[in-house]
């Protein structure tokens, strides 16, 4: 059923990525901002908090003249933007879709984690799928390209980490997932 899921919501995302025109949306997702300041990260580190290199590099991305009016300020450390740093060797678009990918692997891997350490009977694991599924928060961070999902893959960690006793590794995730919070 996860698998059915996955493959629903990747059909989707193909229409969409048909049919969506880059330039409407492209700094206007949490992920435009994170590649713009990972360009800024490759192209001029000591930049990366400049508003005016900023608007200018979220504009150069979107293919508009850049206007400080409508920019959306990385506020994070600069930790947060490494991680899609390699993702901008693509261009915005590609690596938009590969960060949509790679959070519904990390979703669908979460989901997975949950219904197998917590050996959840066929029914429950049904309606675990069905719930996740159907709830709009995960299709709003997958659209706008956020991070949570690594955040949501370290708390299932923690969670499932506990049910079993595995107390030590319950507090090994629990450090990664404050770090990571602690950071945006």
């Amino acid at each position: 059923m996860i698998i059915q899921g996955a493959i629903a919501i990747i059909l989707s995302l193909g229409l969409l990525y048909s049919f969506v025109d880059e330039r409407a949306w492209a700094v206007r997702v949490d992920f435009g901002v994170l590649y713009s300041a990972a360009r800024l990260l490759r192209e001029a580190p000591s930049q990366l908090y400049n508003s005016d290199r900023q608007a200018e590099m979220q504009h150069r991305v979107a293919g508009r003249p850049a206007d400080p009016s409508t920019l959306l300020p990385f506020a994070y450390p600069a930790i947060t933007a490494i991680p899609v740093v390699p993702l901008t060797l693509l261009g915005h678009r590609h690596a938009y879709f590969v960060s949509v990918l790679a959070n519904l692997v990390l979703y669908s891997v979460s989901l997975w984690l949950l219904v197998h350490r917590l050996a959840l009977t066929r029914a429950k694991s049904e309606m675990l799928v069905f719930c996740a599924l159907s709830f709009l928060p995960p299709y709003v961070a997958i659209f706008q390209g956020q991070l949570s999902f690594v955040s949501f893959l370290l708390f299932v960690f923690v969670i499932t980490d506990i049910r079993r006793g595995y107390n030590l590794a319950s507090g090994r995730d629990s450090s990664y997932l404050s770090r990571l919070c602690s950071q945006s």
